[in-house]
């Protein structure tokens, strides 16, 4: 999730500095970019003084060498009074010869490193004061806005897929009240149905929620309860810190035949016959889903539930208007 959301952000900037540009440049200045406003993200072609030699390197050091991964140029308006600095990639030259230029790239924030060292010089160095907001990327233009707005709509609707599964606990159930159960006996008391289980069991006193776990639903001294022999120890550098591992449980019908609900739970790929289940535990109401491998499974859940699951209440009709004499 937290990198569709980066990729998402990343997409809508980009999509956002395609529809503010068109397929051209616009002529500017590095004067007229020291009295704007917002230029960030403008596809400029800058005009001005370029200077000899690097004035900022972003290098790296890894295992004793050293990458150079962008230069930074001085660019000076025409009085010389004002400048911006260009980015290129690596050591690259901005162009082949100094003097006066027409750079084009895009205006993007500064490095926060950079702006920190113009900061510290005041922005100015001799008599040049430089804009501390943005550089010039050489080279660098906005994308298609069909692209772009492509790639971020698909980040963000994976994303919120993401997030409603995250939200329903990784469980995703679709009740159908078009499903009808055949009528089935129940299986012996002592004969276990098996189910995936997917809701908040219970060992030892402790609650956790867990999705998709294989459970045998069994009927108990007048209760329905699901079992599943689990290990959910906690463990920290090899050594076991809590000891969690054995039958956990939930109780169905602590107070009586549960309610339920016929529909089929999706998991990954996955489409199975369900059965949710409401009920309670610690006073709170919860809600657990039983898939099951066929139909026929699904009917002797049902079954051993204790009955069929209600129908639909009906609207209540309009009340019929009364008539004044």
């Amino acid at each position: 999730m937290i990198g569709l959301g980066v990729g998402a952000f990343f997409a809508g900037n980009e999509l956002r500095y395609a529809l503010a540009n068109g397929t051209e440049p616009r002529a500017t200045s590095v004067a007229a970019t020291h009295e704007a406003a917002d230029v960030e993200g403008h596809f400029v072609r800058m005009q001005g003084e370029l200077i000899d030699g690097v004035l900022f390197e972003h290098s790296q050091v890894r295992r004793g060498q050293t990458t150079i991964l962008a230069s930074y140029f001085a660019m000076l308006d025409n009085d010389g009074k004002r400048g911006l600095l260009v980015r290129t990639a690596g050591s690259k030259r901005p162009s082949e010869s100094p003097g006066a230029v027409a750079l084009q790239g895009m205006l993007m924030p500064i490095n926060a490193d950079l702006q920190k060292e113009l900061d510290r010089a005041r922005g100015s160095f001799g008599d040049v004061v430089f804009e501390r907001r943005f550089v010039l990327e050489l080279g660098r233009r906005p994308g298609h806005p069909a692209l772009w707005s492509t790639v971020s709509s698909l980040c963000a609707l994976a994303l919120l897929a993401l997030l409603t599964v995250w939200s329903r606990r990784y469980v995703i159930f679709r009740s159908d009240a078009d499903v009808v159960v055949a009528p089935t006996a129940a299986p012996p008391v002592d004969e276990a149905i098996f189910v995936l289980v997917s809701g908040p069991l219970m060992f030892a006193g402790t609650s956790k929620r867990f999705p998709w776990i294989p459970a045998g639903l069994v009927a108990a001294d007048g209760r329905i309860v699901v079992c599943a022999n689990i290990d959910a120890s906690s463990h920290f550098m090899g050594v076991k810190t809590s000891d969690r591992a054995g039958m956990w449980t939930i109780d169905l019908a602590i107070d009586g035949l549960p309610q339920f609900e016929l529909g089929y739970q999706y998991y990954g790929r996955r489409r199975l016959p369900a059965v949710r289940v409401f009920h309670s535990e610690g006073g709170k109401q919860q809600a657990t889903v039983l898939a099951c491998d066929d139909e026929t499974v699904r009917a002797m859940v049902v079954a051993r539930l204790g009955k069929q699951p209600p129908p639909l209440a009906p609207s209540e009709p309009a009340a019929p208007p009364t008539q004044q004499s």
